[in-house]
């Protein structure tokens, strides 16, 4: 089996995106960083606001349980997905004219005319759409239940 990437470019695009987070998060903490200690100091939470002297374990044990969890959630959820791939589409088409139906009512209880024309028009955009792609559901159940079979290889 070939286990390569490929398509590099969005494995970059990925990479960097992930350095923008890492960098982001540095930024905002390295500009608060000041704020954060003298708010620690005046609440007298903590008795020191030493890096050193500070407790890191929780954060050392909390990174790698976080990932591990994420990960297990994200096979469950695939696993998930894949057997009841055609009950979710249907559920997610209908709950959106449910929706779409109970705001239009809430607008016209309060005659909200805003509510009313915009909730109205995306009612029966949502019903004619369900109504419309009602055939492709087992298509589109084939195909979720394919994706997720080869993100799960991955």
């Amino acid at each position: 089996k070939n286990r390569k990437c490929r398509d590099p470019f969005c494995a970059i695009i990925y990479y960097l995106h992930v350095c923008g987070v890492i960098a982001a998060v540095g930024y905002i903490f390295g500009s608060y960083a000041d704020e954060i200690r003298k708010q620690i100091e005046e609440d007298g939470s903590q008795q020191t606001t030493d890096p050193d002297s500070l407790d890191w374990t929780g954060v050392y044990v909390a990174i790698p349980v976080c990932a591990v969890s994420g990960l297990l959630f994200g096979l469950i959820w695939l696993q998930v997905m894949r057997l009841f791939a055609a009950f979710i589409i249907k559920l997610m088409l209908f709950l959106n004219c449910i929706a779409w139906t109970v705001l239009f009512i809430i607008g016209c209880v309060y005659v909200n005319w805003a509510m009313i024309i915009i909730c109205g028009l995306l009612m029966i955009f949502w019903i004619l759409y369900t109504w419309c792609v009602w055939s492709r559901v087992a298509f589109s159940t084939a195909l979720l239940k394919v994706s997720c079979k080869i993100a799960g290889f991955y």
